[in-house]
């Protein structure tokens, strides 16, 4: 069964951005939030129709949510976090690692609010930043595919 997946994060306090997004997120199977903006999302309370998958970054204070956490979206295992207690700016072995271990297909990161993706034996994907942009134009993801293997791409908006 292929699937489509939405990917955001570092919408730092611009749900407005987040909102304006809903179109196609509800075209989508989910919607993953990869933190610092936790806030935004409920500005998405009454629109989303999709399964909302987040974990809290670092600026997102006093947050319940989850520092990482495993979806199973039509069977295929994605590793979700932030991006900071990996070491992202540096490089993502550790965070490779992990989701591998957890036999992950994809391991989704934020954090450095610069997009990347990388397709080797997992996915990783990062979608960049709604807000503080690390490339110049704000940006999410979209991640498609199916069992046999995912693609990602970053839209730019």
């Amino acid at each position: 069964m292929p699937i489509k997946i939405a990917v955001v994060s570092d919408s730092h306090g611009n749900g407005k951005k987040l909102s304006d997004l809903c179109d196609v997120f509800n075209e989508c199977n989910a919607l993953f939030f990869l933190g610092d903006g936790e806030r935004d999302l409920t500005e998405l309370n009454d629109v989303l129709k999709v399964p909302v998958y987040a974990v809290a970054g670092n600026n997102d204070f006093g947050s319940m949510l989850p520092k990482e956490l495993i979806a199973d979206i039509c069977g295929i295992r994605f590793f979700l976090t932030h991006g900071h207690l990996y070491d992202v700016y540096h490089n993502c072995f550790r965070l490779t690692m992990r989701a591998k271990a957890e036999g992950c297909a994809a391991a989704l990161f934020g954090h450095t609010h610069i997009p990347t993706v990388i397709e080797r034996d997992i996915l990783l994907f990062n979608p960049g930043s709604l807000t503080y942009p690390g490339s110049g134009k704000p940006s999410y993801g979209i991640i498609e595919g199916d069992k046999s293997g995912l693609f990602g791409k970053i839209i730019y908006i």
